[in-house]
């Protein structure tokens, strides 16, 4: 009863099974690196979360969020478990209107193979709410331990949730910014 009267109405539900959703999305790491020229620069993370097991199955980084960081981390996940989901959501990202021809046949693989490939609905933030609980939980616990870490953004409502001028003018000072390489390696660690 529960399953034909209930469920069908969730707007969020937890998987049964591992593989049975998988959530991908990126956001901006708030640690600076040393970009060109040694200035302040930020990193996009693309991660894809299996609902299931909490875990993140595929992680990639770039200066820009663009869709071949997205087609990088399903391809590892399907790499890293050998096997392929059985619903993909993933967000309203403008690119996937724009595909290049090597997303469009790896999602069209998918799909053919009985994937579920599937873009969250709008104006339903809990959709999509495993990984954005993911992002929002590694940025105020994990990634605060890192220096340079400049707080989770202007449009946090946490109280605690911005740096004094002080602590934020020393994080983007150049010579405490690390490398972009140095950057990627402490973040896989603190997500592992």
């Amino acid at each position: 009863w529960m399953q034909e009267k209930l469920f069908p109405n969730l707007m969020r539900y937890d998987a049964a099974h591992p593989g049975d959703l998988y959530q991908v999305d990126g956001t901006r790491l708030q640690i600076a690196y040393k970009g060109v020229n040694g200035r302040p620069a930020f990193l996009r993370m693309v991660v894809l979360l299996d609902t299931c097991s909490r875990k993140i199955l595929g992680v990639d980084f770039g200066e820009k969020e663009t869709i071949n960081l997205y087609e990088n981390v399903i391809r590892k996940a399907i790499a890293n478990t050998g096997f392929l989901p059985a619903e993909i959501l993933t967000d309203n990202f403008s690119e996937f209107n724009n595909m290049n021809t090597g997303f469009a046949e790896l999602m069209n693989n998918l799909q053919l193979k009985g994937t579920i490939w599937r873009k969250h609905s709008p104006g339903n933030a809990k959709d999509k709410g495993h990984v954005e609980s993911f992002f929002k939980k590694f940025q105020q616990q994990y990634c605060k331990m890192l220096d340079g870490y400049v707080g989770e953004g202007i449009r946090s409502k946490n109280p605690d949730a911005h740096p004094s001028k002080e602590s934020l003018r020393k994080s983007l000072s150049g010579k405490n910014l690390r490398t972009k390489e140095e950057l990627i390696n402490q973040v896989i660690k603190l997500i592992k």
